[in-house]
């Protein structure tokens, strides 16, 4: 009996113990479900899903990246976490300046979908005083048509380009009901929209982001530009922040809560501009900047 007791005391542990501290390696493709019981999944290089292929990620999952490796996504993702049951992408590490590459959809399936997700301390830092992809969109860059994210938060990423919380780039995304605060980046702290990008944005709060450098910030919550006309509903832009100086009179400067410029033309309805800020020796638009031979149209804002 002694034995017995000892052997189902044992069991009990193994059992508790695996729950506990089960952990999934990946690297290089991925696909097929990532389940709880095997959460966290860490990321030991940069993991790609590729066109063709599923990935689906279950309510609850941790995804976490050593160093600042990036998840590409070309394929079709499924990532719908539940209310109080988030998913998560984040570093590894703990430590304050901790960061990951982001998650990249670059014309990934159509049928991709983001609900309840939490994405932390995504970086994006090639070439930052050039407008490129690789320097765009820190804890979220997306290319492409029809992709939904809805119901998550984007907070800790930092863009050398634009876009600290989300960067679209030549995309048509529907983003709805996200928090994106606390990001940073040269222009667009929140989110960057750029190269003829036409996303739909509706229910979001876009709070405590921020644009500062030397010269020529722009846009510390939303920065729009190069003749993209993006529709975004019922937005609360709180308290974001552009700080720099306009060093060469140039167009792209100014705008604490958002800035458009360079052919652009979105449309914005029941919209509210609260606390925002543009400051340095710019100091053009604390609510809103408005450049280049854009026509941006405002209902109820």
């Amino acid at each position: 009996m002694k034995n017995l007791h000892s052997t189902v005391i044992l069991l009990l542990l193994t059992i508790f113990s695996g729950g506990l501290f089960a952990q999934t390696f990946v690297e290089g493709n991925v696909s097929g479900v990532w389940e709880r019981p095997g959460s966290p999944y860490i990321a030991t290089e940069a993991i790609s899903l590729n066109d063709g292929d599923t990935l689906i990620i279950e309510p609850g999952v941790e995804v976490l990246f050593r160093v600042e490796f990036p998840f590409y996504v070309r394929g079709l993702l499924q990532a719908i976490g539940a209310e109080g049951d988030s998913i998560y992408f984040r570093p590894e590490s703990e430590e304050e300046d901790a960061s990951w590459g982001g998650m990249r959809l670059i014309e990934a399936d159509s049928l991709t979908h983001i609900s309840y997700c939490v994405f932390l301390n995504g970086r994006a830092l090639q070439d930052g005083d050039q407008f490129i992809p690789e320097a765009t969109g820190a804890n979220l860059f997306i290319t492409g048509e029809d992709i939904l994210v809805e119901s998550s938060r984007f907070s800790g990423g930092y863009a050398r380009s634009t876009g600290g919380g989300i960067g679209i780039w030549a995309g048509s995304p529907t983003i709805s009901e996200c928090l994106i605060s606390g990001n940073g980046s040269n222009y667009g702290g929140g989110i960057g929209i750029y190269a003829q990008s036409s996303p739909n944005i509706e229910n979001c709060r876009i709070e405590g982001n921020l644009v500062q450098r030397n010269r020529n910030p722009a846009g510390g919550g939303m920065f729009i530009c190069l003749e993209s006309h993006p529709i975004v509903s019922n937005c609360m832009f709180f308290g974001n922040v552009s700080n720099g100086e306009n060093r060469w009179d140039y167009n792209i400067t100014g705008g604490g809560g958002l800035y458009i410029g360079f052919e652009s033309n979105p449309e914005f309805s029941d919209c509210q501009f609260v606390e925002n800020v543009s400051m340095g020796a710019s100091g053009d638009g604390g609510a809103l900047a408005i450049r280049a031979a854009s026509s941006p149209e405002f209902t109820n804002c």
